[in-house]
């Protein structure tokens, strides 16, 4: 979100803080952040706390910039539905993560260890529960602090704008999760149902002071990765990995460690990062760095750790032209915009925001954060076979940044585990549909936040769609299956099928997904 400007090179020695942790990450209480050889998923919930509202700080239509801290009292919601997690959806672990910006007159006072969080259950008001939020320690800006899960700071003095800085907080919620279930298991629900509903954090401190505005560099915001258990899901291995780091116009390798892959690798990556904002890249770089680096994600295996391939979706299109019209590809990964996956199918996703049109009142972007999972398919037919193989115990991921400048904050893995030595569990219930319904991919989904008072909605005939999605899907998991080769049959020996039909991860050939229009995204979804 930085403004290329003179002050540009005051900022090249604080790109090198230490960089997003390669090992997985420890909580506060021992135990390493990792699930293995289960049912296991993960979902990141996700809210800006900052706002355009002046329109002081945006250069242009295409690339706006938030100049305003949402009220304290009244926060974000982000609201949780049957699309996000299933309806038997277990919580085994959840973190509220918050990351501010410091008041530039106060660097050496306390930073904000508290936060509200309360949530209200989506059909019924009455199962609600509000809970302060309070890290076990509280740290200041007098110096960066790297390393620590539940605490990290940057300390960015400018010699021409003057102090700045941010934070951020990992806080442990697993126990408020589990208590929404319990309470809403005690009016008959299933557990996942009980935690639909909206999620609003309020009450973090933030500054929006000259210092930020001027350089476009406020952020604020939070988001809540959680790991759970549900019969309808495919077995996972998953690693968390913390560390707040700051770039910009540079590439940084990241080796992530601590699991090995089962053959035809299929791997969410779950990427939080803050700052980033639509329609900013530059070609040319400065006398000081030489030529610009491009702005995207991309991954190399074990074996080839020199050829990387890059990560891409309609979310985050690639280009190949900068803001000012000259030749330059890249990835536009960090736009304040959001590619989030349904539980039910790997190719059913949608975007937070909308990258044709980051204006666009109907799917707001969030500023100046964002929570993207990309799908790294080494399957026969994806495009990192032969990148990612099996028994590989590391992948390196390239952070490429160009003119916005990026924190970090954490990566989630997830590994697809399909060979029996990793899970034994043969459920009959485990849905094994690969249909994704074009309905479920709308752009206007709830995710968006209302841009009147922050707050995500639900409609009832969104929810009423999501409730005839399922009921659809099961009804196509029980189509009776076809001959080998045919549709809903088992795919030929070779992994193939009949003309017109692909073979899905589950070796059973179903129809070929294709691009269609949804609103300002271009969606994966069934013919």
């Amino acid at each position: 979100m930085k403004k290329f400007f003179a002050l540009f090179m005051f900022f090249v020695p604080m790109m090198l803080f230490a960089a997003l942790g390669s090992q997985i990450s420890t909580a506060p209480d021992g135990t390493e952040l990792k699930w293995e050889k289960g049912k296991w998923d993960f979902f990141i919930m996700h809210k800006s706390l900052i706002e355009n509202v002046t329109g002081e700080a945006t250069t242009s239509p295409s690339n706006p910039q938030a100049d305003t801290c949402i009220e304290q009292n009244v926060g974000s919601t982000y609201t949780l539905t049957s699309k996000h997690i299933p309806e038997d959806a277990e919580i085994d672990r959840a973190f509220l993560v918050w990351l501010s910006t410091q008041d530039p007159d106060n660097m050496t006072g306390p930073t904000d260890n508290s936060v509200i969080l309360t949530f209200t259950n989506a059909a019924d008001p009455e199962i609600t529960l509000t809970q302060e939020v309070t890290a076990s320690l509280q740290g200041n800006l007098a110096t960066t602090q790297m390393g620590n899960f539940e605490y990290e700071a940057l300390n960015m003095p400018d010699t021409q704008t003057g102090n700045m800085g941010i934070y951020t907080y990992r806080v442990e919620v697993s126990d408020f999760m589990k208590e929404i279930i319990a309470m809403g298991e005690a009016k008959g629900m299933n557990s996942g149902e009980a935690l639909y509903g909206n999620y609003n954090v309020k009450g973090m401190k933030c500054s929006n002071h000259q210092n930020y505005i001027t350089t476009c560099a406020l952020v604020g915001g939070w988001f809540m990765p959680f790991v759970y258990t549900s019969k309808h899901i495919n077995a996972k291995n998953i690693y968390f990995y913390h560390g707040l780091s700051a770039y910009r116009f540079e590439t940084k390798e990241l080796t992530v460690s601590g699991f090995e892959l089962p053959d035809e690798a299929i791997i969410k990556l779950g990427f939080v990062s803050f700052e980033g904002d639509p329609g900013l890249a530059s070609s040319t770089g400065t006398t000081v760095l030489g030529q610009a680096e491009p702005e995207g994600l991309s991954v190399s295996g074990q074996s080839v750790s020199d050829d990387f391939a890059p990560l891409f979706n309609n979310c985050n299109p690639p280009k190949t032209q900068d803001s000012n019209g000259q030749s330059f590809n890249y990835t536009e990964m960090f736009n304040s915009i959001s590619s989030v996956f349904g539980w039910e199918n790997i190719n059913d996703y949608w975007c937070i925001g909308n990258p044709d049109n980051p204006l666009d009142e109907t799917n707001p972007i969030e500023y100046a954060i964002d929570a993207d999972i990309m799908v790294v398919d080494a399957g026969p037919n994806g495009p990192f076979n032969g990148i990612l193989n099996k028994g590989d115990t590391n992948f390196t991921i390239k952070i490429g940044a160009n003119q916005d400048q990026i924190y970090t904050n954490m990566l989630i893995v997830s590994v697809d585990t399909y060979n029996p030595d990793s899970w034994t569990d043969t459920d009959s219930d485990t849905d094994t549909s690969t249909d994704t319904d074009s309905a479920d991919t709308d752009s206007t989904d709830t995710d968006s936040a209302d841009t009147a008072d922050t707050t995500d909605t639900v409609d009832s005939a969104d929810s009423d769609s999501d409730t005839s999605d399922s009921g659809s899907d099961t009804s196509d998991s029980s189509t009776e299956t076809g001959n080998m080769g045919e549709l809903n049959g088992e795919c030929y020996p070779n992994g193939t099928c009949n003309e017109g039909l692909t073979c899905s991860k589950n070796n059973i050939c179903t129809k070929p997904l294709v691009l269609k229009k949804s609103g300002g995204c271009s969606i994966l979804t069934v013919d």
